[in-house]
């Protein structure tokens, strides 16, 4: 094929359309109408700090029954460290308790009662910040909400 053939099926520049042109080319504000008509808007890049997920909604609802205002905190705090260090066992420091507001004496008796109820494993070790593993809970063989088959 010579080079003239492929210039028979090229566009003169002044009829190109303004929809084909590269998105960095178009300005930001029709970028973002061109998506919302396509029904799918671009969710921005979480740039601030999360609680990485999945949060097991059993291991909370077990939370949830646990007396206290402190709990919810510290199970956050616990997913939000563990996600941190890509692990289920963490240790509980004083930065960690600061940054979700827990004090200290309020966080043992919570672990404790946490350890009761088998969410979570607490190592004391003198001078060192508890270690904890976050356990996983057993859940029902049949789910209370779905529907009932029999």
């Amino acid at each position: 094929m010579s080079e003239n053939s492929i210039e028979a099926f090229r566009l003169p520049p002044e009829s190109a359309d303004a929809s084909a042109a590269p998105a960095s080319a178009v300005p930001a504000e029709q970028r973002s109408q061109r998506t919302r008509k396509r029904g799918r808007e671009r969710i921005p890049r979480q740039q601030q700090a999360f609680i990485r997920g999945p949060l097991p909604l059993p291991w909370f609802e077990c939370v949830f029954k646990i007396p206290g205002s402190t709990v919810l905190r510290l199970a956050l705090a616990l997913f939000y460290q563990s996600g941190l260090e890509g692990s289920a066992t963490i240790r509980l420091t004083q930065k960690l308790m600061d940054r979700f507001h827990i004090a200290p004496r309020s966080a043992s008796r919570t672990l404790e009662r946490m350890q009761a109820a088998g969410l979570v494993r607490v190592q004391h070790k003198p001078g060192r910040c508890h270690a904890i593993e976050i356990l996983r809970v057993q859940t029902q063989s049949v789910d209370r909400d779905s529907p009932n088959l029999s």
